[in-house]
């Protein structure tokens, strides 16, 4: 949790949970479980301009926090947030802040970090919910069928571990020891994570409900996960033949080793 500082006692203080996560990792499924308790808030990228519905040529970084925490406010005050790599990197390059400081001068937030053991399930996800435009078993997506793609695949593995990285760091930078949770051993039971959200909001809850999210892995999903490994043999060095840096991405390296912010937008988006 961000202690909050002494000068920043302000009426309004709210208490929050935010869950640090990338896509495909539970994070949905986690949030529709809080929501239906009632009482914790109302889970979702909010910092997401197009979901806030928020023009950030229109408020600033403070403005912009506030709209935030309105949106993933519950009728007690108690709010709920999940939050990718992406989130703050744009925060950062918008406003010139860290968006989880700056929501941490005027509120009392708790955090979770949600890891998902395995990667490739996750990146084969990430790549079938990019082509469809199915984000959750909710929307409906697009016309397009998924088609195999071992390259795209590569690179969704890449990107997860990318992000994965980058929280690491984030913590370390920021000294920070977010109660830890791993998407498979939730599978078997989410009560542990509800009973930290509820202790972390102060509110209780009944029985664990039930999440609207059906789970998404399906046997095309173990299809591809069997053909990817079968295609490894023949398929050369494809660590590095598909995913090599190229010449854009070895320019966003460049730039980040002479500290221009503006890397993150190459480096943590798939």
């Amino acid at each position: 949790m961000f202690a909050p500082s002494d000068d920043c006692a302000v009426s309004g203080r709210q208490t929050g949970i935010v869950l640090l996560a990338e896509g495909r990792s539970g994070s949905s499924w986690l949030g529709q479980l809080t929501d239906a308790t009632g009482v914790m808030g109302q889970s979702s990228e909010w910092v997401e301009p197009k979901l806030l519905g928020v023009d950030p040529r229109r408020t600033d970084a403070e403005g912009y926090v506030a709209a935030v925490v309105a949106a993933a406010s519950g009728a007690n005050g108690r709010f709920a947030l999940k939050v990718f790599p992406r989130h703050l990197l744009w925060f950062g390059e918008t406003y010139g802040a860290d968006f989880l400081t700056l929501c941490a001068r005027t509120h009392d937030i708790h955090l979770a970090r949600l890891t998902r053991q395995d990667r490739l399930r996750q990146a084969i996800s990430l790549v079938k919910a990019r082509q469809t435009g199915r984000w959750s078993s909710e929307l409906r997506g697009n016309d397009r069928h998924t088609v195999f793609d071992r390259a795209e695949i590569a690179r969704a593995i890449h990107f997860v571990e990318r992000s994965d990285a980058f929280w690491n760091a984030y913590e370390t930078i920021a000294g920070l020891a977010p109660r830890a949770f791993v998407y498979e051993t939730l599978l078997e039971d989410p009560t542990p994570y509800l009973d930290w959200a509820a202790v972390a909001l102060g509110v209780s809850y009944d029985a664990a409900p039930d999440a609207r999210y059906a789970i998404q892995r399906n046997a095309e999903t173990e299809d591809w996960v069997a053909r990817f490994h079968r295609d490894a043999d023949g398929a050369g060095s494809p660590a590095l033949r598909v995913c090599g840096p190229g010449r854009g991405r070895v320019q966003a390296v460049i730039r980040a080793l002479r500290g221009d912010p503006a890397y993150g937008r190459d480096l943590y988006r798939f």
